[in-house]
């Protein structure tokens, strides 16, 4: 399932190609009438929504000043694909022999950086430098391209069978571990998008999680930026496949 919420033409949406079939969300975008009130919590947007048709009016004296990601907060895109069982996670999103490898970790830790060694030595596909869609569909799981990718430039709408997620530190010295149950768990939660002052999605957000860790392979991963650090990851994938 692809990255489809919205039939917008956007800034962020140039550059990502949205497959022609049916969409899961009709978003409708105007402008609000002279004297309308627009949503106190926006300040600038009211947001209407019946089934799968979203109505978003704008505020016109406020257009200058909101972004495409602001658009999408408002939406709002993240609890729309938790309803659809879809998480969206801060990682980098590497295709390598046509499985999907995730590296996630807080920013700074050097996600980029290793899906970029990948590319470099194994030919990998980077489709994400910063955001991916992950879901579960007849016991398999699988990753989707998003639209935002932070300061990378990189996003494509391509779909692929997830391999293994990867929780990235930085060391000296390189080591590949499995983590405990908790701590797989607890990494992933901390790295998706969810409104934490939502019950509602933090309840999604956390089963989704649940589901995650008991369904695909999770790998942590301390290393340095260098070749070493791919090779040391391949070698402990290709065993596991065995």
């Amino acid at each position: 399932m692809e990255s489809r919420c919205a039939l917008v033409e956007t800034e962020a949406l140039k550059d990502f190609q949205i497959e022609e079939r049916t969409p899961d969300y009709l978003v409708h975008i105007d402008f609000a009438k002279e004297g309308e009130e627009t949503n106190e919590a926006y300040g600038y947007a009211s947001i209407s929504r019946i089934e799968n048709e979203i109505w978003l009016s704008l505020n016109k004296e406020r257009m200058e000043t909101v972004s495409d990601w602001q658009i999408f907060v408002i939406l709002p895109l993240v609890r729309l694909l938790l309803e659809q069982g879809i998480l969206v996670l801060h990682s980098s999103y590497v295709i390598h022999k046509g499985k999907a490898i995730l590296f996630t970790g807080d920013c700074g830790i050097g996600k980029s950086t290793q899906a970029a060694l990948w590319e470099k030595y194994r030919l990998a596909e980077i489709i994400n430098g910063d955001r991916s869609l992950v879901y579960c569909r007849d016991g398999k799981v699988y990753v989707g391209g998003h639209f935002h990718c932070g300061t990378s430039g990189i996003r494509k709408n391509k779909s692929a069978e997830l391999k293994a997620i990867v929780l990235l530190s930085q060391s000296p010295e390189n080591k590949v571990s499995v983590p405990k149950g908790i701590e797989s768990f607890q990494k992933i939660l901390s790295q998706c998008a969810y409104d934490v002052e939502k019950r509602k999605e933090i309840e999604m957000a956390t089963e989704l999680v649940a589901q995650l860790v008991q369904n695909v392979r999770i790998l942590k991963l301390s290393c340095r930026k260098d070749h070493s650090a791919v090779e040391m990851l391949e070698n402990v994938i290709m065993q596991s496949e065995k």
